[in-house]
């Protein structure tokens, strides 16, 4: 979890962090188009054109004055959550370092800013700024910046129970010195087959 937003009534996390972070985009956005397109309203309202309406110079100034303190609240939000998207931290991590075998450690999960936008956005431009869950991994377990930059993180499902403990080596048997492997449970069977004819010829056939 990120954070508890009482804005929206709702925590924030793995499976909505990138709609909140759109959210405060879209909000910031928009009220900054407000503002721009009714700065010129707004200055017309302190001359002499507005002054016979004053209903008119009212409500001008009222929403010029609102939006703009709405988009000088907001906008600071959006920057401080940009920054832990880019540092790939969540807020509770930004105030206090996760704790490892050698310490705290600020800097755990990052994997520089083009992987920790990835966390977040995915890897599609296109999606990155439409309100579609494209954020990486299950959301139970995540790389840190100790693990290889791989896919393997993409291709884990929902409730795999994945960890991010992964053998970097494949395993092996006895088998691997006669140069086979054991990953397959058919190879192994081929190989006892095999065996077998060299030595004993096959007398009988099974029906399929």
């Amino acid at each position: 979890m990120d954070h508890h937003c009482p804005w929206v009534n709702n925590c924030v996390g793995y499976s909505n962090y990138k709609f909140f972070v759109l959210f405060l985009f879209y909000t910031v956005v928009l009220l900054l188009y407000f503002c721009i397109t009714g700065l010129y309203d707004f200055i017309r309202s302190w001359s002499d054109t507005l002054k016979e309406d004053r209903a008119a110079k009212f409500n001008v100034i009222l929403c010029f004055f609102v939006c703009a303190c709405f988009a000088v609240s907001i906008a600071p939000l959006l920057f401080f959550h940009l920054y832990l998207v880019m540092s790939n931290k969540c807020t509770l991590e930004n105030l206090a370092a996760p704790i490892t075998a050698d310490g705290p450690d600020q800097k755990l999960f990052d994997r520089g800013v083009r992987g920790n936008l990835r966390q977040v956005f995915g890897r599609s431009c296109l999606l990155a700024l439409l309100p579609v869950h494209t954020s990486e991994g299950n959301g139970a377990s995540f790389p840190t910046s100790r693990d290889r930059d791989d896919d393997e993180w993409n291709t884990v499902p929902v409730g795999s129970g994945g960890s991010r403990n992964r053998d970097p080596e494949p395993r092996t048997s006895e088998l691997d010195r006669d140069g086979l492997t054991s990953g397959d449970e058919s190879e192994v069977e081929i190989f006892a087959v095999g065996e077998l004819a060299e030595t004993q010829p096959l007398t009988q056939t099974t029906q399929l």
